[in-house]
C-alpha cells in the first residue's frame, strides 16, 4: 500500500532522566535508537518522518540529519511529552491524512505492524485512531487521525 497521505512523529526531545544515557543516542547493535525509530518507517513506506528534538538537540540533529529525517525543535520540551506531541504535529498539520506518533525508546517496532496499521486506517474508512495490540493491551506507534489535530491543541496536556 502506498502510504503517501501517512506521517510520522518520533518524539526524541526528552531529558532521558530515568537513564544515564540520552536515550536516543544509544545503540542497539550497529545504529543508534533514533535511527531505529526513522529505519521502521521508511522500511514500512513512510517517507515523511519529523523527528522531535530538544535537550541534546546539538547530538540529535546530525544523526537525524544523516537518517534523512527531518526535525523540528522542541524548544519547550523541558514542559514533557504533550508540548513534543504538538510541536510535531505543527509540521504535519496540513500534508498527511494521519500520523503515527512513536516514543524515541520503543523503536523496535516491526514494519509489519506500522503497515497493518496503515491499511487498517484506510480499509476502516479513516477511523479516529489505531493502535496494535497485543494480549488485549494497546501498543506503540498509535496512528492518530489528522482530523484531531484542532483536539490535541486546545487541549492542555494534563494525564
Amino acid at each position: 500500500m502506498d502510504n503517501v497521505n501517512i506521517s510520522a512523529i518520533i518524539l526524541a526531545a526528552g531529558f532521558s532522566k530515568r537513564m544515564e544515557e540520552f536515550k536516543p543516542l544509544l545503540h542497539i547493535g550497529e545504529k543508534t535508537i533514533v535511527e531505529h525509530a526513522i529505519a521502521l518507517f521508511k522500511k514500512a513506506g513512510i517517507d515523511d518522518i519529523v523527528t522531535v528534538v530538544g535537550h541534546r538537540s546539538d547530538k540529535l540533529i546530525p544523526v537525524v540529519r544523516t537518517s534523512t529525517s527531518r526535525y523540528v525543535i522542541n524548544n519547550n520540551y523541558h514542559d514533557g511529552m504533550y508540548s513534543s506531541v504538538q510541536q510535531g504535529i505543527k509540521a504535519l498539520r496540513q500534508t498527511c491524512d494521519a500520523f503515527f506518533l512513536l516514543p524515541v525508546d520503543i523503536p523496535l517496532v516491526l514494519p509489519t505492524t506500522v503497515r497493518k496499521l496503515s491499511n487498517a486506517f484506510y480499509k476502516e474508512s479513516s477511523p479516529m485512531f489505531c493502535y496494535p495490540q497485543f494480549q488485549s493491551r494497546r501498543g506503540h506507534p498509535p496512528l492518530i487521525n489528522s482530523r484531531l489535530i484542532d483536539a490535541i491543541f486546545s487541549y492542555d496536556g494534563k494525564g
